[in-house]
């Protein structure tokens, strides 16, 4: 049986990224990762591709961060300095780079209501009243 040989080895994948690397610097208008693509003979799916497949080669891996970074860093320095579309910075932050909005969760209370409190820190929770006395 005659097999097909791979085309995505881990040298042509590098060289790819090291072009990548190369274009990002030489171009710093490029803020997003299709960009990279669209003079290239595969799409952009071949990124994603090749982190998982070559996650725990050091090289590649540290390549395909540094590729990410360096947009991220592009998208969010060109919102806040207004030279992007705010909204859509937004939006790509969030669905490619793994921001959010900030929610706040009160932890000590688990969204009950505190004991109301009567002088200086001290509370009337009916729990500490004993008919003792």
């Amino acid at each position: 049986m005659i097999t097909k040989p791979e085309k995505y080895t881990k040298e042509f994948v590098l060289l790819e990224l090291t072009n990548m690397l190369n274009e990002l610097v030489d171009s710093p208008e490029v803020v997003i990762l299709g960009e990279l693509f669209n003079k290239r003979d595969y799409s952009a799916q071949r990124f994603s591709e090749w982190e998982e497949k070559f996650k725990k080669d050091d090289e590649i891996s540290e390549s395909i961060k540094r590729i990410k970074s360096t947009l991220e860093t592009r998208l969010n320095s060109g919102g806040l300095r207004g030279k992007l579309n705010p909204t859509m910075t937004i939006f790509n932050l969030k669905n490619n780079y793994g921001w959010r909005d900030k929610t706040e969760t009160d932890l000590t209370t688990n969204g009950k209501d505190l004991p109301t409190p009567i002088l200086g820190g001290i509370t009337n929770t009916n729990d500490d009243i004993s008919d003792e006395e």
